[in-house]
């Protein structure tokens, strides 16, 4: 069976003030990275812990989420409206929504994946990797706030 893959191509990332619905897209970006959510537990392991032969079996429970982080990397243009708007959120430290939308993969004719989530600037697009003989990028990240929405493309 040969292997079916997407490319990044055609990615789009957008953001709007959290409840506005007046999604711009974020411009010009390079590559992107999801952390994913992760489970935090608490250990409660007692007295009347199961036992191993004469070792105690640590239990745990589970009791938060991380809902992970967002992080661009983008060509640098000062004058982009899309990095202007993230510098003004930053600075007001604006509670953010976030739509990922895919690219097609293989079945799927309409749209890909979609992702959805809620967050905040966490660093202001600075320029970064100035080299006499290449694009100048910048970089953002943004702290997830909530849970996760995902939608199968069609």
């Amino acid at each position: 069976m040969s292997t079916l893959a997407i490319v990044g191509a055609g990615a789009n990332i957008s953001f709007s003030s959290h409840g506005a619905n007046s999604f711009q897209t974020f411009a010009q970006i390079k590559t992107f990275n999801i952390t994913p959510p992760t489970l935090g537990f608490d250990e409660v392991t007692n007295l009347s812990s199961p036992l191993q032969g004469s070792a105690v079996i640590k239990e745990r429970i589970p009791t938060s989420i991380d809902p992970g982080k967002f992080s661009a990397t983008v060509v640098y243009d000062p004058l982009d409206g899309s990095l202007a708007n993230v510098r003004t959120f930053f600075n007001a430290q604006t509670s953010t929504d976030f739509k990922v939308q895919l690219p097609k993969c293989t079945g799927q004719t309409v749209a890909g994946d979609l992702y959805t989530f809620t967050g905040y600037f966490e660093t202001y697009p600075m320029p970064t990797g100035v080299a006499y003989d290449k694009h100048v990028e910048a970089s953002v990240s943004v702290q997830l706030t909530g849970a996760w929405g995902f939608t199968v493309g069609s």
